[in-house]
């Protein structure tokens, strides 16, 4: 018995520019895995018939990217989950799984004429990303996260700690440079097309700029 099967198409890459919003540039690394009882038989025998191949599911990602209207990870995932559960029947496909990672490149602030990105060190993993697995019959659900390296030049230090070891040699501290990495995760709420980015990302790095 095969307890659990899927298939797909991983790391398919995307570029999308808006060239009337200032060229707001994204690139995207997708993953879609399709889940269906009449995938089984292909493991068991060499009857391909109810296969998709992962080109087509390749092609799919690239066509429906040419036809994005957002730049949010979260609705062109919907998007790739609604098409392949309303384009094909539930035995084919019962459950779509798709993974969209976005990379960190940030928009300079620089006085000539171009538009000009540098990939951030959070870079990999992702900056962002947006997970979705979407069941015929069910609400979708969705989860979201974001990565990033922060430095704090000022308002951090590190005192009353436990002295009472005699390999202990850090001197206490009130000023020092801080550098961490900070990855989190949430769930969003039933129906959501939007991962709420940047809100989140603003309450995080206002709380780290402010709290000693």
């Amino acid at each position: 018995m095969i307890a659990e099967h899927s298939y797909g198409k991983d790391a398919v890459r995307l570029m999308l520019i808006d060239r009337e919003k200032k060229h707001e540039f994204v690139e995207w690394s997708v993953q879609c895995l399709l889940h269906g009882p009449d995938q089984e038989v292909a493991y068991r025998t060499t009857d391909n018939s109810h296969v998709i191949p992962t080109d087509t599911v390749k092609n799919t990602i690239l066509h429906l990217a040419e036809k994005a209207s957002s730049f949010c990870p979260v609705s062109f995932a919907h998007r790739i989950s609604e098409h392949f559960l309303g384009r094909y029947p539930a035995s084919q496909v019962a459950r779509v799984e798709v993974t969209v990672a976005q990379a960190d490149w940030q928009q300079l602030n620089l006085t000539g004429p171009h538009a000009c990105y540098r990939l951030g060190a959070a870079a990999s993993p992702p900056a962002r990303f947006c997970h979705l697995l979407a069941t015929r019959g069910s609400t979708p659900l969705v989860s979201c996260g974001l990565g990033m390296t922060l430095i704090k030049c000022s308002g951090s230090g590190f005192v009353n700690f436990h002295t009472q070891d005699e390999l202990t040699t850090l001197k206490e501290t009130a000023d020092r440079v801080f550098r961490t990495r900070i990855d989190l995760g949430w769930t969003l709420q039933p129906l959501a097309r939007e991962g709420r980015f940047s809100i989140i990302e603003r309450i995080l790095l206002e709380r780290f700029s402010q709290d000693y």
